[in-house]
């Protein structure tokens, strides 16, 4: 995220348009296949449309042997510093790491910078929590969890039908007025994830952006892809009035 000591020392307006810069680009966070503490994530994808981004999980098609935990995480950057608040629904997490539910918002504040994650549907395949909130090197992992205990294995046709992912907000209090202002905004927030004959639909709308993805869980491949309304790919042609 923004980092305190660089920005500390700009200008208002220095700060808002490092702060667009980063919202565009969804920098902070990174959506990992293996997180750093040995977890299986698997392949799976991500889109973005402005400060709404998704991010949804497949396990794969071989055999995954041994396995304590099967999850999607989103890792969070503190490699200049700790991010400053953590909030696990309506509770204030004071050593920034915490226990929730999968119907749980998990949200982050550093600095101006202020962020959202919540899971999309999660296939319970046996766990001990449904999410968390760690820090594991220079990192605050998030993890919603399909799988947690004992080492176990998972055929390749039983992860393939396996549904996890999770979707991130983002925005600023220099746009929202403050980090409570924020977190009320993302009530906003609607989510539709959906599967049907082997076929994952996962659409997300909040204000004026919306991502809306199909996805193979067979063959693990985005049969489509569309951002507010358009679909996502090059080359891009449209004219003509439809």
């Amino acid at each position: 995220m923004t980092p305190k000591s660089l920005s500390a020392a700009l200008a208002p307006e220095a700060q808002a348009a490092r702060q667009t810069a980063y919202m565009t680009e969804c920098r902070a966070v990174s959506f990992p296949r293996f997180c750093p503490d040995g977890a299986w994530v698997g392949p799976g994808g991500a889109r973005q449309s402005g400060p709404l981004a998704i991010a949804w999980y497949a396990g794969g098609e071989v055999i995954r042997e041994g396995i304590t935990a099967l999850r999607t995480c989103a890792l969070i950057s503190e490699y200049f510093s700790p991010v400053e608040e953590v909030w696990i629904g309506d509770q204030l997490c004071p050593d920034l790491t915490g226990l929730g539910t999968a119907e749980d918002w998990v949200f982050v504040k550093d600095g101006i910078t202020c962020v959202a994650l919540r899971s999309l549907a999660l296939t319970d395949h046996g766990r001990e929590k449904t999410v968390s909130v760690t820090s594991v090197g220079k990192a605050r992992v998030v993890s919603f969890y399909n799988y947690e205990g004992l080492p176990g294995d998972f055929l390749g046709a039983e992860i393939r039908r396996t549904c996890g992912g999770l979707v991130y907000l983002m925005g600023s209090e220099g746009e929202y007025g403050s980090f409570a202002a924020f977190c009320a905004a993302c009530a906003t927030l609607q989510v539709t994830d959906c599967t049907y004959e082997g076929e994952r639909r996962v659409t997300a709308q909040w204000g004026d952006h919306s991502v809306d993805v199909l996805w193979d869980m067979q063959s693990e491949g985005l049969f489509r892809a569309q951002r507010n309304g358009k679909f996502i790919g090059e080359p891009y042609l449209e004219y003509g009035t439809l």
